[in-house]
């Protein structure tokens, strides 16, 4: 085949293209990954930062409602804080309380509201 020298040059200057296309692919999926993760790790921060304001502020507008008493906002999944649920444990003064469900629907209401307050106070007074 006298065109085999030809067609072996434009095979290999084709496959040349396309690992250097691959090579550039896989920078960029290196580079996407590692945008990813710096990404997560700032909005983990950045939740953990807020939510340890709003817990805060969820104890001492409770206690200020309730004149007296214990709140508190706990992660029920720690080791992955971004994804995890929020539990809220109230237990208004003189009470013994295991459950929220043993809460009067007043002091739900009150809890909500304090849950609410707490929040609105990290937005407005950053």
């Amino acid at each position: 085949n006298l065109l085999a020298p030809e067609d072996c040059e434009r095979v290999k200057k084709r496959h040349d293209f396309l690992l250097a296309q691959t090579e550039d692919l896989e920078k960029a999926i290196d580079d996407l990954l590692g945008i990813i993760s710096e990404a997560n790790r700032q909005i983990e921060d950045n939740f953990l930062k807020t939510f340890a304001e709003a817990r805060e502020n969820f104890r001492k507008v409770y206690s200020v409602f309730f004149e007296g008493g214990q709140a508190d906002l706990i992660l029920t999944e720690e080791d992955n804080p971004v994804e995890s649920g929020i539990e809220v444990k109230a237990t208004p003064p003189g009470k013994k309380i295991n459950s929220n469900t043993q809460l009067s629907t007043g002091e739900n209401v009150l809890t909500a509201i304090a849950l609410l307050f707490a929040l609105f106070e990290i937005k407005f007074y950053k």
